[in-house]
């Protein structure tokens, strides 16, 4: 029973690495997608207040690469969580592998409805 539980562990843990990295692939893919329709001088806007005017501006490398790096920070940080806790079944182990995957999701969405707002503004012509 001791070995199907650290089976089942390791199972989860590898689970989460597996859906951060397979998260930072993607939002890096987007990146590179929308860095074509995007050009060189162009600036991205990072926020918009409610009225859906630009609150601030960065250049196009930070702007592409700011969810992803974040992203990539916060998997490791819940990665360094997950592997430094006991090495038995548990339900925080459970809630944690279950955590980072929705993480993970919500980082690829949030990038998508960043990226996707950025190319509509740009295409509009407000800039």
């Amino acid at each position: 029973m001791e070995s199907l539980s650290l089976d089942i562990s390791r199972q989860l843990l590898e689970a989460g690495d597996v859906a951060f990295f397979a998260g930072i692939v993607i939002m890096a893919i987007i990146s590179w997608s929308a860095s074509q329709e995007i050009d060189a001088n162009d600036k991205i806007t990072m926020q918009w207040n409610l009225k859906g005017k630009a609150i601030w501006r960065s250049n196009r490398r930070f702007g592409l690469l700011f969810s992803p790096i974040i992203a990539a920070i916060t998997g490791l940080f819940l990665s360094f969580l997950a592997h430094g806790g006991g090495r038995g079944l548990s339900l925080e182990l459970l809630n944690l592998s279950i955590i980072r995957v929705g993480v993970a999701i919500a980082f690829i969405l949030a990038h998508i409805l960043h990226l996707g707002l950025v190319l509509r503004e740009i295409k509009s012509g407000r800039k």
